[in-house]
């Protein structure tokens, strides 16, 4: 699945956080927030609702496995996993940029 954001094609991986599911998914991922660097939720299994909560085309989608959506940094948004997800973040950084 191809959401409407799209990551820069020069961004490098940063680093990613450790795999999440349900249970184990802190709060603060839990709950609308913003990254300051651009991101993409992955899931791996089970499904994900990934909802923007401002904008003028907020997304509204549900990620399957193998499917992800790119964050858009400083965009409120909140993930929601299914009981049987896996999910993580990979964040990204400009090739420059100190890691």
């Amino acid at each position: 699945m191809m959401t409407d954001a799209v990551l820069p094609h020069d961004l490098v991986e940063a680093r990613r956080t450790p795999r999440f599911d349900h249970t184990t998914l802190p709060a603060s991922l839990a709950a609308s927030h913003r990254t300051a660097v651009w991101a993409e939720v992955r899931v791996e299994s089970g499904s994900v609702r990934f909802t923007e909560l401002e904008g003028d085309a907020p997304r509204d989608v549900r990620l399957e496995s193998g499917e992800s959506a790119v964050i858009v940094p400083g965009v409120e948004h909140q993930v929601e996993p299914s009981t049987d997800a896996i999910l993580y973040i990979q964040f990204f950084r400009e090739p420059d940029a100190s890691r």
